[in-house]
């Protein structure tokens, strides 16, 4: 840690993106009933939750948040991510965790698909959850989320992970 700043010297910054599915028979139960219960499993949300209503399945809600993450090392990020996934469901498909083995944060990501959904709350039908480096600021009013400290990535993007053009002086950010 640094002696001034109390800021440690090779922390790894990242964040993690969490979309979640919920089918509850309203807005106002999912609020009161739902998401509280998602917000503990994940616990340390520092932004509010985007709640979209999907227009094809009544009573299907997308849930969107991020959560900022800084650890020492790789495992410092990941595990902690594991343990809050864990809490929602047992069920999940992860890649990327060789970033583990290998000490380098690229793209870790996670996917719970529940066939049967419990009729008790959270009613989650899916999830999904992506850790990469960066840091996310707070969304801004036309909706997007701001990535930002993200390191240049010279190595190719994993398989899955999306390379999103940046503005054309600079090149392209990796996000998921």
């Amino acid at each position: 840690m640094h002696p001034m700043t109390g800021s440690m010297s090779n922390e790894i910054k990242a964040y993690v993106w969490w979309s979640v599915y919920v089918k509850t028979s309203n807005k106002r139960k999912l609020k009161s009933t739902h998401l509280p219960l998602i917000t503990a499993a994940l616990e340390g949300l520092e932004f509010d939750w985007q709640i979209e209503a999907e227009k094809e399945h009544h009573g299907l809600y997308r849930l969107i948040n991020y959560q900022n993450v800084v650890g020492e090392k790789v495992e410092d990020i990941i595990v902690p991510v594991l343990r809050r996934a864990y809490r929602l469901h047992t069920d999940w498909r992860i890649s990327g965790l060789e970033d583990l083995a290998n000490g380098k944060l690229v793209h870790v990501i996670g996917r719970c698909d529940i066939r049967t959904p419990s009729h008790e709350p959270p009613s989650l039908e899916s999830m999904v959850f992506e850790i990469e480096r960066g840091r996310v600021l707070p969304m801004r009013p036309d909706g997007g989320w701001p990535v930002v400290d993200v390191p240049d990535q010279s190595s190719s993007p994993k398989s899955g992970q999306i390379v999103w053009p940046g503005p054309p002086d600079a090149g392209g950010q990796l996000l998921g």
